[in-house]
């Protein structure tokens, strides 16, 4: 990867391994969270989320651009309501403000959902991530595939965050421990 993107509260610090000038900070209106890089016709683009107070749309920033560093220009998804998300390739998987886990296609630099379904509709929080070219959620103590089916690994805490790494799971709980599924 040629960039590395790291949020905290409004700002996002997007570090170019290509530039020799470290790195560029961009400030948005709101808070951001869930980062995650695409790339379309060779360019490539930060989406996260904008804390707009219940209204959290998915929106973006070309990475490559001279303007980046430009305050307030992210660019709107039509994902109006997003609590996370993740990207691989064009599939994105996203839970909405009320905890729905939604999977959808990139179409050009715009999300598009694949039908009305939710793939999972309990209100839990999900977590999201990318193992081996797939993108995974969790729920509870239970671990998703995109389209909604549970996977090998289940866990004895309700997961806050996770990683699978080398087929085995990694998180931590809602009470901030760290485990080994």
């Amino acid at each position: 990867e040629r960039y590395i993107a790291v949020a905290k509260d409004s700002s996002i610090y997007l570090y170019d391994r290509n530039d020799e000038n470290g790195y560029q900070i961009y400030t948005h209106t709101s808070n951001v969270s869930s980062l995650n890089f695409y790339t379309y016709e060779g360019k490539t683009y930060l989406y996260f989320t904008s804390d707009e107070g219940g209204n959290n749309p998915i929106v973006y920033k070309n990475c490559d651009a001279e303007d980046f560093t430009e305050p307030n220009t992210a660019q709107s998804t039509a994902i109006n309501s997003c609590s996370a998300f993740a990207i691989n390739g064009t599939e994105v998987c996203f839970a909405n403000a009320s905890n729905s886990v939604y999977s959808a296609q990139m179409d050009g630099l715009d999300i598009i959902v694949n039908g009305s379904d939710a793939v999972n509709e309990t209100s839990s929080k999900a977590s999201f991530s990318v193992y081996n070219g797939s993108i995974y959620f969790a729920k509870d103590r239970t671990i998703y595939t995109a389209d909604g089916r549970p996977t090998i690994w289940s866990t004895r805490h309700d997961i806050a965050s996770f990683a699978l790494v080398e087929g085995v799971c990694y998180y931590t709980s809602n009470e901030n421990y760290f485990y080994r599924a």
